[in-house]
């Protein structure tokens, strides 16, 4: 069953069919993100919504009290996944519902960290917290960098271009990927600063 922090059901039969139509919409409108991995992820949701509050405590914890990320054991456990989402599917970010699920299987901890900001940090909240002037000079700076062929930027961008399911992503699927791979790049630690 779909779990938030509280180990209380959030897909409930009370809310599958709304939950569904919700992921349907989503996914025929583009307005749906996801991320892959590789390897083996946490045994249980609970042992990734611990290091998840250990990580980033109250900001979670708050996120999880709001409904906006929920953590689920299997692609199986999640709606979207019975409209045919990529095997191995570590996270799917809703773009209507700004809610994200986490596959806990899929995710390895060492990718936990970079996962969240990618998908909670930017998908979710980064616009909203430095506004949407604030957000298009970062992706401007992106674009920049990416056409002066700095090889993070480069890779970030194929990365988006492979993965998004619109053109109009791709910007911001850059930055996302870049941030969950590269937190050491200067213009990284400027976004990264905002987001805490």
């Amino acid at each position: 069953a779909v779990r938030n922090a509280e180990n209380k059901p959030s897909i409930t039969p009370q809310n599958v069919s709304a939950v569904m139509t919700q992921i349907r919409d989503a996914r025929i409108k583009g307005d749906m993100r996801y991320s892959q991995g590789d390897g083996e992820g946490f045994s249980s949701p609970a042992d990734l919504i611990d290091a998840a509050e250990r990580e980033f405590g109250a900001d979670w914890e708050a996120l999880s009290q709001a409904g906006k990320v929920e953590v689920v054991q299997s692609s199986a456990d999640v709606p979207a996944g019975m409209l045919g989402l990529p095997r191995g599917i570590q996270a799917v970010h809703l773009m209507d519902t700004r809610t994200t699920y986490f596959i806990a299987n899929n995710v390895r901890p060492e990718d936990m960290k970079g996962l969240i900001l990618h998908e909670v940090g930017v998908h979710h909240g980064f616009e909203a917290m430095v506004g949407k002037r604030g957000f298009k000079e970062v992706l401007r700076q992106i674009e920049q960098m990416v056409a002066a062929d700095h090889p993070a930027l480069v890779e970030a961008r194929a990365f988006a271009e492979r993965y998004s399911a619109r053109e109009e992503h791709i910007p911001e699927e850059t930055l996302a990927y870049l941030i969950e791979t590269h937190a050491d790049m200067p213009l990284v630690n400027s976004v990264l600063s905002k987001l805490r």
